[in-house]
């Protein structure tokens, strides 16, 4: 934190005698929000929202799920670093421990207004115009899996703007990248065509000492294709269709005490894939007095994972054998081959925009069906021996309704219902492969059924034309269901379903907006009580491991403050700051206190500074964010430690249409630990993010 102190210090230095001599500065714009399934203004809304503008993410992120949590208060990354095993905590509601169902998080993820799961989090994102996250419980909006918050990727779509972009970059440890993007008017009037192409690779940047090379990279190729058409009755139909792939060469079993670290010790160089294809068909028309939307999506997405299951530097801390006792990978491996399908329709009516009531209402359907295969062998883990089968089929159905009613010149009441009803059938298979102590073959078909009632309530009060407050309640739910790895079967027992996790969260804040339209800020006070949150955790015993899968109670509350705010023309500041407490309720012997994978603080820096010569414009760019420690797993055994991360940008407008740039993402070249378990006192395993990248690059217009 010193060094980033020093760096805008720096900065703010630079800065001064520009200062004096600006004009008229640039007044901030209006954030639209449509989440809630119409066009609003974010700050006449009564719920706490960040909406990041998709320009201001640096193309080169390596983990553009963590950069988007760093700039949202109370959001945490967590996870793998692997497709389908990323997720997040939203002020500290999220799984406990990590999310084993295949189709839920505690965070509802929706990519252009369609539904999709953890397996989908985060999409490509490329020629993204923006990403809203909502804190707090959206059952009402977003429906099952709203425990948290939810989050929508909006891509660009085809509005008929000719033109286009291309971007190239090149940076240490083999990052590559290449966009391309065009729109424009296939037929004038009547039909509107955009492309979008990206390809970008990272060679990795942790040494592994067993195998040979480097983990930590990851490549990743994508297209989309946006098509909207107009008729003359008013309809309008948009297509969307996409199709990427990736692969990346992540370990979460890095031995944290390892010297020097991070270093794998790993017999093979694990690989994850993860090959999305899905399309958004969107059906909208403005009648008298209200809109029509259809909109519905198809998603399939195949998912191949190939790790070793004892890394040699870990084991070897945990167990006292020499490393070389590890060092099999004919011996000691887990291959997946996972696919799911989503579907989802959705038919809805609401208001027109500014119209002075807002509304909106509609059905839903969704259904995800999972197909998984593990196949594992492992010296130590009975459980991570055999060939496992897994079917999940998961069906929901919802009617919901949601308005916010003037019921004076200063108040507003706002409120919104959800009802669901949904079904979720197991069917898995285990064969041994003769490990002792597992049983010859375990087969299991079990099915859940479930409603849910969520909703929300508000009041708000216009202080004046610049300062808004509200009180609201709000209610969600993740769904119940059953663990896709049936983990329990190589012993012979049936796999027990969760029961759904309910939160209720109350929360207070204000919003302002200056009349001069330079300062834009919000802040909230919350509280969330979560019954029966989703668990899995683990105790590490000589012979291997045992599981656990149950529901535990939980509470959090906290504080969360964002601000942007124009100084002059030449320099834009922005922040968020989030402060959160929790503690688990009545929790078993040997539990913590806390919450895990909460941090207590999260925050970030950020401005943007432009100095204009005869040659063009020169603008810099810093960011600063800070993650907090947050206790590993529910026994509160290890607290992963806090870090910081800088990122910087030099952009030269060498014309009009051409940029050209220098850029440092994780400047200081921290090396951010995103998931950890304790196998003893001292030895924890890890999954850590990429360091330092520094590279040159090019953005054309045309």
């Amino acid at each position: 934190m010193n060094r980033f102190a020093i760096l805008m210090s720096s900065v703010a230095l630079i800065a001064v005698p520009a200062l004096a001599e600006e004009a008229a500065p640039t007044l901030l714009g209006t954030i639209f929000f449509t989440a809630n399934k119409r066009v609003e203004d974010a700050m006449n809304l009564p719920q706490s929202l960040t909406v990041v503008d998709a320009d201001t993410l640096s193309p080169a992120a390596l983990e553009p799920a963590a950069e988007l949590a760093r700039r949202t208060p109370g959001f945490v990354y967590s996870g793998f670093g692997q497709p389908g095993s990323e997720f997040g905590v939203i002020r500290g509601v999220g799984p406990l421990g990590y999310p084993l169902s295949a189709d839920d998080s505690t965070i509802a993820y929706s990519f252009a207004g369609v539904p999709t799961t953890n397996f989908g989090f985060p999409p490509a994102m490329f020629d993204m115009a923006r990403i809203e996250v909502a804190r707090g419980p959206q059952g009402t909006m977003f429906g099952r899996n709203a425990l948290a918050g939810g989050i929508d990727f909006v891509p660009r779509e085809a509005d008929g703007e000719e033109g286009g972009s291309l971007r190239a970059e090149i940076g240490t440890d083999g990052h590559r990248l290449a966009e391309l993007a065009y729109g424009g008017w296939i037929l004038p009037d009547q039909l509107a065509g955009r492309v979008a192409l990206q390809f970008r690779d990272f060679g990795g940047d942790v040494p592994n000492t067993i195998a040979g090379g480097t983990e930590g990279g990851r490549r990743l190729s994508g297209g989309r294709i946006a098509l909207k058409g107009f008729t003359q009755n008013g309809w309008e139909v948009s297509l969307l269709a996409q199709a990427d792939d990736q692969t990346r060469h992540n370990s979460y079993t890095m031995l944290y005490e390892a010297d020097p670290f991070p270093q794998s010790g790993a017999d093979t160089i694990p690989l994850n894939t993860r090959n999305n294809r899905q399309a958004v068909l969107k059906v909208e028309r403005e009648f008298e007095g209200f809109r029509f939307t259809a909109i519905s999506g198809v998603q399939h997405m195949k998912l191949h994972g190939d790790i070793d299951g004892s890394d040699s530097l870990l084991f070897s801390a945990f167990t006292g054998l020499p490393p070389a006792f590890f060092t099999d990978p004919t011996t000691d491996y887990t291959r997946t081959w996972e696919n799911q399908k989503v579907r989802s329709h959705e038919l809805r009516f609401s208001s027109l925009e500014g119209a002075s009531t807002s509304w909106v209402a509609g059905l839903n359907w969704l259904r995800t069906e999972y197909d998984g295969l593990r196949v594992a062998e492992n010296a130590l883990n009975l459980y991570s021996n055999g060939t496992t089968r897994v079917q999940i089929v998961s069906k929901a159905i919802s009617a919901f309704a949601d308005a916010s009613l003037p019921l004076n010149d200063r108040l507003r009441l706002t409120g919104g219902l959800r009802y669901t009803r949904e079904t979720q059938n197991l069917t898995s298979a285990y064969l041994t492969n003769g490990y002792p102590g597992t049983v010859a073959s375990f087969d299991q078909k079990a099915g859940i059924k479930d409603s849910q009632l969520t909703g929300r309530l508000s009041l708000a009060w216009d202080f004046s034309d610049q300062l808004m407050g509200y009180v609201g309640v709000s209610t969600g739910y993740a769904a119940g269901g059953y663990e896709r790895l049936a983990i329990a079967s190589a012993i012979g027992v049936a796999t027990e379903p969760f029961r759904p996790a309910k939160s209720r969260s109350v929360e207070a804040g204000l919003k302002y907006q200056s009349a001069d339209g330079l300062l834009r800020a919000s802040g909230s006070l919350f509280r969330n009580t979560v019954k029966d949150g989703q668990l899995f955790t683990y105790e590490a015993v000589p012979a291997g491991f045992r599981y656990f899968f149950t529901n535990q109670d939980y509470q959090s509350w906290g504080a969360e403050l964002e601000a942007e705010y124009v100084a002059t023309d030449a320099l834009i500041l922005r922040g968020g700051l989030g402060l959160l407490s929790s503690r688990l309720v009545n929790a078993p012997a040997g539990s913590g206190r806390k919450i895990p994978l909460a941090a207590s603080v999260t925050a970030n820096l950020g401005l943007d500074y432009t100095i204009a010569t005869e040659r063009g414009d020169v603008h810099f760019a810093a960011d600063w964010s800070h993650v907090g420690s947050r206790p590993a797993d529910v026994g509160n055994t290890w607290n992963i430690p806090a870090y910081n991360i800088v990122n910087a940008r030099i952009t030269w407008d060498m014309a009009p249409d051409r940029k050209l740039y220098v850029f440092a993402d994780n400047l200081f070249n921290e090396r951010p630990v995103h998931f950890g378990s304790t196998y003893t006192p001292t030895a924890h395993s890890v999954s850590v993010g990429p360091g330092r990248v520094v590279g040159l690059g090019l953005a054309m217009q045309f």
